[in-house]
């Protein structure tokens, strides 16, 4: 096998789409040709990616609510609860989009799910402000989200030196 890092990758989180830089492993099996790539610190890049994505003033789709939950861990019900709608139908209502959400459930979804995945990835670094003065806008027809821009780098948290993901540096 060789062993490559590749210098970008796209990836379809479920829902969120990511571009990560100089992170994701490849392995070539040099007689079939065969690849394989493996993300590093795959569950830390999922919330990451969710906090990145809830600091962008698009406003969100049913499946970037879903995968939001999903990085939180949480059922729908849990979710609403936390959201403070309660009903899991609510919930449930937003990840199809049958049910559209006002900017003030909006802002509020998107201060809970920054303020509750930062406990798990304090190194990503995000202002509340940023959202409470976000003006929240939809794509124009036919329009897709860039992929959320990603790297790996290597942080001290507590004394121990260790990686975690955050926004490419400019």
């Amino acid at each position: 096998m060789m062993h490559t890092i590749l210098d970008e990758w796209v990836e379809d989180l479920g829902g969120v789409t990511v571009k990560l830089f100089d992170a994701v492993h490849c392995y070539t099996c040099q007689k079939c040709g065969n690849r394989e790539t493996e993300i590093p610190h795959l569950k830390s890049l999922v919330r990451t990616a969710a906090i990145a994505r809830a600091l962008i003033p698009v406003k969100l789709s049913g499946p970037e609510i879903r995968f939001m939950r999903r990085a939180l861990d949480m059922t729908q019900e849990e979710f609403g609860d936390a959201m403070g709608v309660g009903a899991k139908e609510t919930v449930s209502r937003w990840e199809t989009d049958a049910k559209g959400m006002g900017e003030f459930t909006e802002k509020t979804i998107r201060h809970n799910i920054c303020a509750l995945l930062h406990e798990q990835e304090p190194s990503f670094a995000y202002n509340p402000a940023d959202i409470t003065k976000m003006r929240v806008h939809e794509l124009e027809e036919g329009v897709v989200l860039a992929p959320i821009e990603l790297q790996l780098v290597r942080v001290a948290m507590n004394n121990v030196r260790q990686d975690a993901w955050d926004r490419l540096a400019a």
